[in-house]
């Protein structure tokens, strides 16, 4: 699992005007960017990848 980093805006907040982080745990990109896609407009920021 690959933790993903997004800079978000929420799609019902008409009056935010700085983007928010927001961090996805997910087996890739699109799965990740799909679960937030719902609720916010993203851009990828970066991606954590876990060393075991």
């Amino acid at each position: 699992m690959t933790t993903f980093v997004f800079a978000a805006i929420k799609r019902s907040d008409i009056n935010q005007k700085h983007p928010v982080r927001i961090k996805c745990v997910a087996e890739n990109y699109q799965q990740a960017k799909m679960m937030v896609s719902v609720v916010y407009i993203t851009a990828w920021a970066g991606q954590v990848i876990a060393k075991l």
